[in-house]
């Protein structure tokens, strides 16, 4: 082995050929390794993060996608909502009458599917079509089964949250996903049933797709995979799915970061990104964007491959003619060898100032173009940085300063986007007025607003407006004359850049920028520009809208709160007001009941009970009043709770008898005095009597039963009226909530009698609950404690089978 190591060193020394080309060929080979690593690290790097960026843009785009979906489905649901006709078509039924006002709104707003549902939760019509298609001749009519769902449900009930009285929802229908929005439809103040407009999951993931070239997936709120547009079959939703944890980390972010991870589905390796999925102000799902990272890799080869194949083209140039440029070449591969160092190095402003013709000339010259190739990419990606730095710089300044108020919101975005567009100077913000008429200066630096006069919004002289055109543009100064009464502060500048402030798709004013000098309109406006331009001219115009939108809000609620002062004003005179005229007339009445002729007792009788049901509304309102202004308390004294039931019982027979109904007290015989307000004891038991003669029919049978319970007493009070039904159990002690009983006349009211009842024995430690069957009656049972002293103690509820194995001695008293 070593004679022949010996061999070959003696032949390579004995050759000056050899001695030349090899160590040039051993130099070229390393300059060809460095060249190619370095290439392929550069291209794959920049790749990466060009992708990177593409899929942060991409997911932009679908949150707005989606979002302009959920306001293309708002404004459906108020057209079909508002159309002349709907609610009389929908009220009689009438399902041909529906296809013919519904079918011209769904083919003008492009909507996959429409369901009208009557005030009974039933579907009576459904207008739709077939994912992927779009023709006209494709919508079906059919109906579909809705039960159950819970946006259908809060509609249909009123439930009117902080966003109004719309939802918003992911469900299934005939075995599609879809995008749901449902809105009552409504006659007057009534809601006579439900407008479901909806949107195929799989046409906007594909309409997406088409837009960003990005595949698109979309989940549920438990990270399941409802939509996608990447292929691979049975093993696309397992490779996509999302773990609990991803969820949860994800809505913790509530969106501020996007989440980034690599997934492998078939051959295909995947990049993506999660966020999520905004609709009526809650979460409702989470979308990814993805894209393929074949590319990446296939690109880093080819420019791995490309530099191999310079090099190796090079080496053999040295080998062909190595012995005849021998010393030529020496000089200047060591000089080509120094340059390729020094742009591995990063200095990319060496060149090799070889002019020469031959082989080393090429070499160079390609040295020299891939050198300048580099700078200009590194340049070009620096640039992107700056641009992608600016914005995210910009959107934080904005979204930390602004805190919501307008003025903020807009010094903010002065502050922020002044000195980004290169060449200019002066920023102004203009805002349309409440009419939409006029363009009003808002903010503007360095010069204050009002060196800037109002603009015209509409048309002038013929010609559209003054941003017609959505995209930014350069407009002459001369021109704002026709748009304007005053003169705009030029200062010797002849145009203006100037782009319109778009939130959704509403024109909500526009943003000027005036040069730094008369720079020509090349210069204002160019593709880099434009496009930074567009994109803090959107963020400008959403945070403009959520502060205007803020600033709306908060004056609602102030008018309501006025409101509502107002009314508890209102109630508050009239319960004190009534009050003393109200005594006065219960004991004129009461007088004279006793001494009138017995042809005027029936109408005595009705004066005394009116004057008893007036005075227990009035009780009734003062109590609620006071529990609304925390000044409800307790004036406790030793109260026979017999005694209190005996003279209410005895106060209520003639309002029973005019009804026809008869009383039975069931009082045993010694129960020992309670600790109670005896006003209030007094106030509970005449709206529980009340409402027992209210809701029976003529000649019905009431029951009190009074009880020993252990530390508590328990006072039922039993009829055997109408009955309420299990969905309204619950809702009956709620203020203003009443049950209405088409059938049985005369139970009018406020609906405050039962919330009265409520809040006066949870204020003495007590509770009250209710058991009932339509048709078969109502009881209702209260426990009170025999002492307030330990208000925290509650005793447990009794059923009526409990409650009557309960025998205490007890005196059956008549009345």
């Amino acid at each position: 082995m070593f004679r022949y190591i010996q061999r070959i060193v003696s032949y390579v020394s004995s050759r000056i050929r050899l001695k030349i080309i090899l160590p040039f060929a051993l130099l070229t080979l390393m300059v060809a390794v460095t060249g190619t690593y370095l290439s392929t690290r550069l291209v794959a790097g920049s790749l990466e993060e060009r992708f990177t960026g593409q899929l942060f843009e991409a997911g932009k785009a679908v949150a707005d996608g989606l979002a302009q979906r959920e306001q293309l489905h708002l404004s459906t649901a108020r057209v079909i909502a508002f159309t002349t006709g709907i609610d009389e078509s929908l009220l009689s039924n009438n399902q041909t009458q529906l296809q013919n006002l519904l079918f011209p709104i769904m083919v003008n707003n492009n909507i996959d599917r429409v369901d009208m549902i009557n005030a009974d939760g039933l579907p009576l019509l459904a207008i739709h079509r077939t994912p992927g298609t779009n023709a006209i001749e494709d919508y079906m009519i059919t109906t579909a089964n809705l039960a159950d769902m819970p946006i259908v449900n809060k509609v249909l009930q009123g439930v009117v949250d902080a966003r109004g009285d719309k939802y918003t929802t992911l469900a299934t229908i005939d075995g599609y996903e879809m995008l749901l929005t449902a809105g009552p439809v409504k006659q007057e103040d009534q809601i006579i049933g439900v407008v479901l407009v909806g949107s195929y999951i799989q046409n906007l993931l594909n309409s997406f797709k088409q837009i960003i070239f990005t595949d698109v997936s979309l989940y549920d709120l438990e990270g399941q995979l409802i939509g996608t547009t990447i292929p691979g079959g049975g093993e696309t939703p397992a490779a996509l799915a999302m773990t609990p944890t991803e969820t949860r980390l994800l809505l913790a972010l509530e969106g501020e970061t996007s989440p980034q991870k690599s997934i492998s589905v078939g051959e295909n390796e995947y990049d993506l990104i999660y966020s999520i999925f905004w609709a009526r102000g809650a979460p409702l799902g989470f979308y990814s964007v993805a894209t393929p990272t074949t590319f990446i890799v296939s690109q880093g080869t080819n420019a791995r491959n490309q530099m191999v194949i310079i090099f190796t083209t090079a080496l053999l140039m040295v080998f062909g003619i190595g012995y005849v440029m021998s010393s030529r070449i020496t000089g200047r591969l060591h000089h080509l060898m120094e340059n390729a160092m020094a742009v591995a190095d990063g200095d990319f402003t060496r060149r090799t100032q070889i002019s020469t013709n031959d082989e080393i000339g090429s070499l160079a010259r390609s040295l020299d173009y891939m050198t300048e190739s580099l700078a200009n990419y590194t340049h070009a990606l620096q640039d992107k940085i700056d641009e992608l730095i600016t914005l995210h710089e910009s959107s934080t300044a904005v979204t930390i300063k602004s805190n919501l108020n307008l003025d903020q919101v807009l010094q903010a975005i002065i502050a922020s986007v002044r000195g980004v567009i290169r060449n200019t100077d002066q920023v102004i913000i203009y805002l349309l007025d409440e009419k939409n008429q006029t363009l009003i200066p808002k903010a503007s630096a360095p010069q204050a607003p009002h060196s800037f006069p109002m603009l015209a919004f509409g048309e002038q002289n013929g010609e559209r407006g003054l941003l017609a055109a959505t995209r930014p543009q350069v407009i002459s100064v001369s021109n704002l004359a026709s748009y304007s009464p005053g003169a705009f502060s030029a200062n010797g500048i002849t145009d203006i850049l100037v782009t319109s402030l778009i939130a959704g798709q509403e024109i909500i004013g526009m943003l000027i920028f005036t040069p730094a000098g008369n720079q020509p309109p090349a210069e204002l406006l160019n593709k880099d520009s434009e496009r930074l331009l567009r994109t803090l001219a959107n963020q400008a115009a959403i945070a403009i809208k959520n502060a205007q939108l803020f600033e709306a809000t908060q004056r609602a609620y102030q008018e309501l709160q006025q409101l509502d002062d107002l009314k508890t004003e209102f109630i508050n005179i009239a319960a004190h007001e009534l009050r003393t005229p109200l005594g006065a007339m219960m004991g004129y009445a009461s007088f004279a009941q006793k001494r009138v002729p017995p042809n005027l007792q029936k109408t005595m009788n009705f004066l005394v009970v009116s004057t008893l049901r007036m005075r227990t509304m009035v009780d009734a309102m003062l109590t609620i009043q006071r529990l609304d202004a925390g000044k409800a308390f307790l004036r406790l004294n030793s109260v026979d709770i017999q005694k209190t039931i005996r003279k209410t019982v005895t106060d209520f027979q003639p309002m029973a008898e005019l009804a026809g109904h008869i009383i039975v007290a069931n009082l045993p015989d010694e129960l020992p005095p309670i600790e109670a307000d005896a006003e209030k004891i007094d106030l509970i038991f005449s709206n529980l009597l009340s409402n027992a003669i209210k809701f029976t029919p003529e000649d019905g049978h009431i029951q009190v039963t009074l009880q020993d319970y252990g530390e508590s007493i328990l006072l039922s009070v039993r009829d055997n009226g109408v009955g309420i039904a299990k969905e309204n159990q619950e809702r009956i002690f709620e203020r203003f909530y009443q049950v209405r009983v088409a059938h049985l006349a005369g139970h009018s009211g406020m609906g405050i009698g039962l919330t009265t009842v409520k809040h006066l024995v949870e204020l003495h430690g007590g509770q009250v609950w209710v058991e009932s069957e339509v048709g078969q009656g109502s009881t209702f049972f209260i426990t009170l404690p025999k002492t307030t002293a330990d208000n925290s103690r509650n005793t447990p509820a009794l059923t009526s089978a409990e409650f009557q194995l309960i025998e205490p001695e007890t005196s059956v008293i008549p009345v």
